[in-house]
């Protein structure tokens, strides 16, 4: 129990720094993607999974001890409780996805990587799309078609594709 109390309360104050220091490492990134590249890339940095997730596993650290210390309050000191071990538990997972976290954010911090992030996109986008242009045409006419015209629904990052 006291055992628990102690790592819970340092767990509290390291969950919280880290949250802290996660969220400024993810504004210097956006400053960077705001002077470097256009204001789409910058909302596509903060629409991906990977990044905001690190900082909401943080920040669920920071909640789960500080209620699992307050759950203790009323707990007998000789009694055997689990918070500590899962506390551990999810200390190790949350490491793990720092360093996930870190490889990704020096990873998009080199604008030939964001390129080509965005040219893999692009291609995967546009053969969804001419896979299922091509089946409505099929299934329109009754026939194969040699060609297929993807129109854009709205502006992006292309003008033109050759």
């Amino acid at each position: 129990m006291d055992v628990s109390i102690n790592f819970l309360s340092n767990l509290s104050g390291v969950f919280l720094t880290i949250s802290i220091f996660s969220l400024t490492i993810i504004i210097t990134v956006l400053n960077k993607y705001a002077s470097s590249v256009t204001p789409r890339m910058v909302q596509d940095f903060i629409d991906r999974t990977d990044v905001l997730s690190l900082h909401g596993i943080f920040v669920g650290g920071f909640f789960y001890s500080v209620i699992s210390l307050f759950m203790l309050q009323n707990v007998d000191s000789k009694a055997n409780v689990m918070t500590g071990s899962l506390g551990v538990v999810y200390s190790i997972l949350a490491m793990i996805g720092f360093v996930i976290f870190s490889q990704r954010i020096l990873e998009n911090l080199k604008i030939s990587n964001i390129i080509e992030n965005l040219s893999q996109d692009c291609a995967s986008l546009v053969d969804e799309q001419l896979t299922l242009r091509r089946q409505a045409s099929m299934e329109e006419r009754g026939d194969l078609a040699d060609e297929v015209s993807i129109l854009s629904q709205a502006t992006g990052y292309l003008f033109e594709i050759d």
